[in-house]
């Protein structure tokens, strides 16, 4: 008959553990108390689970143990325990002979501190390596003499059992405190408890992740208690073999014992009876814990069960109400939409005056807005008294910032007055001089402008202001909407004697050399920047002028650049121009004229 041996056990038992570590480590969130009880009913019966499991150990380790009594100690043929005992004295011998030569090498070190202290320190350490492994094969041969004498079978399986019990998670187990699970459930509050019915759509996708989470570790937890059934039930099978074959034994001694006559037969007979006795009183040790330690895991298994259940009715709950919370928010802003199309035909249609139309569509612009914000914040959070508080933070922070924007709003009907701004309009606000691009409800857009006299060109940048800059000035500067260039200026300077004109187009044939690379990029920009801002702008071309100085002849050539390639193109331009000079024989630079390039006011 086979009998489990110890590294079985061992294994049902880690496997055990492993399963109530998983079993442990659920979900402990109190977001949702009404499902504390069924999580507590789980782990009381994991408990018990593992309750069973060290029994049965303690009960399989005793039978082994009772069985090694019985068979003798010795658990290797004597031929290969007497090997092993010659191995582990040559060990020991060999470890002393080690060490008494490391003791005289430390001697001559001490003595030699001079031309042998390099060597004798070599030695040394080979000789100490080779103690460890002498160490390390003394310790291998001792646990196989051990393992050989029998000192390793039950009460080594006992031992570690005991070890297994004495682990971070097991004691929990194996006493009767209260799970983190029951401690959460009565201090749960009826305020901690989820209210569906009046959460926010931001709150009912939380808690759909969290129940859709809780319910994935449910079913990998009934997954691993079926596992765990699947291994009682194989562990069990030798014992049921091992009790059936006994019972069948014993009723055939018994049936052959009511027709024999001779008392020394009937006299074995009886021994033999007793000693099926004993071992089956030996077998059902075991057996009993196993028995119940199944019945504990189909406990669990219908607890699991029940949660799953429970959870997978709470999911089914809060989706209905987050599918209506998404429905009415989908509704309301289809019926603003509605709305505000509504009224924004009904202002192309009765509203003539193209700027007093302009200013009902941006009215309805910031209504509508305004209004999708409200509805979009009622929707997403829990009830109206977080709705409240957050209104109560929104009027906070705009009383503080609500001079700043009735000033802005009062006077942009200035800036759009009979007397007010226009696009296209040129201005001066705050030091700077820019063409007027748009004139907001609280902002006002220039298109900046620099220079002086008729040299006046685009820089590339919009001024943005606040409409309240006519009583309090401020200002913004920022890159024109849809372009990406700047003005850089390229100067150098050549002798006196060179003659300006055809200095002058040398050099700026050199720059347009290189600005024809990315020619079509600025156009484009620029294009698109016409068509934004519905205004006309000189075509960004390099533009080259000469002048004298006392140094000499100063060419410099404004060019425009892509931002992105702003060193990239400067280089190019200074290798083009040096390039050019060289090649033509009229130029010549001055002292100090190398080409440089700066960026254009």
């Amino acid at each position: 008959m086979r009998d489990i041996n110890a590294q079985q056990v061992l294994e049902h038992l880690n496997l055990t553990i492993a399963w109530y570590g998983h079993i442990n480590t659920a979900d402990q969130s109190t977001s949702i108390p009404q499902n504390v009880l069924l999580q507590d009913s789980v782990q009381q019966s994991s408990k018990q689970v593992v309750r069973k499991a060290f029994a049965f150990a303690r009960e399989q380790a005793a039978f082994l143990g009772k069985q090694k009594s019985a068979n003798g100690r010795s658990a290797i043929p004597a031929g290969q325990a007497s090997s092993l005992e010659q191995a582990a004295t040559i060990a020991n011998e060999r470890i002393q002979g080690l060490q008494n030569q490391i003791e005289s090498l430390n001697q001559q070190i001490a003595k030699d501190r001079h031309r042998k202290l390099s060597t004798l320190l070599s030695q040394r350490d080979t000789l100490t390596s080779d103690l460890a492994f002498a160490k390390l094969t003394q310790s291998t041969l001792r646990d196989m003499l051990q393992f050989a004498s029998g000192s390793d079978n039950s009460g080594g399986l006992l031992g570690r059992i005991n070890l297994l019990a004495n682990s971070d998670s097991i004691p929990a187990a194996l006493s009767d405190a209260p799970t983190p699970a029951a401690a959460a459930a009565h201090a749960a509050s009826p305020e901690a408890m989820f209210h569906p019915e009046s959460a926010g759509i931001f709150p009912l996708i939380a808690n759909c992740y969290e129940l859709s989470r809780a319910r994935g570790q449910i079913k990998g937890l009934l997954t691993e208690t079926t596992k765990l059934n699947t291994q009682v039930t194989k562990v069990m099978a030798p014992l049921r073999a091992n009790i059936r074959a006994l019972i069948s034994e014993g009723d055939s001694i018994a049936n052959a014992a009511t027709t024999e006559t001779d008392p020394n037969k009937l006299s074995t007979d009886r021994q033999q009876i007793e000693r099926i006795s004993a071992r089956f009183k030996a077998l059902s040790g075991p057996i009993v814990p196993l028995r119940e330690q199944s019945i504990a895991i189909a406990a669990t298994q219908g607890a699991l069960e029940q949660w799953r259940e429970a959870v997978s009715g709470q999911l089914q709950t809060v989706l209905g109400y987050l599918a209506f919370r998404l429905g009415t928010l989908g509704t309301a802003v289809l019926l603003l939409l509605i709305v505000s199309e509504i009224i924004r035909r009904a202002t192309f249609r009765y509203v003539r005056d193209t700027r007093r139309r302009r200013q009902f569509l941006l009215i309805r612009r910031f209504v509508v807005g305004t209004v999708a914000a409200i509805i979009a914040i009622i929707a997403s959070v829990s009830g109206i008294g977080s709705f409240a508080t957050i209104a109560g933070f929104v009027t906070a922070g705009l009383a503080v910032a609500l001079q700043n924007v009735i000033l802005s709003v009062v006077a942009y009907f200035f800036l759009i007055g009979r007397y007010g701004l226009k696009a296209g309009d040129r201005v001066t606000v705050s030091g700077i001089t820019g063409q007027v691009i748009e004139v907001g409800l609280v902002r006002l857009y220039l298109m900046e402008l620099a220079g002086a006299g008729t040299d006046i060109h685009s820089t590339g940048r919009v001024a943005v202001f606040s409409n309240s800059v006519i009583f309090q000035p401020s200002a913004l500067l920022k890159q024109a909407p849809g372009t990406e260039y700047a003005w850089h200026t390229v100067s150098t300077t050549l002798v006196p004697e060179t003659d300006p004109e055809n200095a002058r187009k040398l050099i700026g044939s050199a720059v347009e050399t290189v600005y024809k690379s990315y020619q079509s990029a600025i156009e484009q920009q620029h294009e698109a920047f016409e068509r934004s801002a519905n205004i006309q702008l000189a075509d960004p071309v390099p533009v080259s002028r000469a002048r004298s100085t006392d140094a000499g002849l100063e060419i410099s050539v404004r060019f425009p650049v892509e931002i992105q390639r702003m060193s990239e193109v400067d280089q190019k331009v200074i290798d083009s121009v040096l390039k050019r000079i060289e090649n033509e024989p009229q130029l010549k630079l001055a002292s100090g004229g190398f080409p440089k390039v700066l960026p254009s006011a």
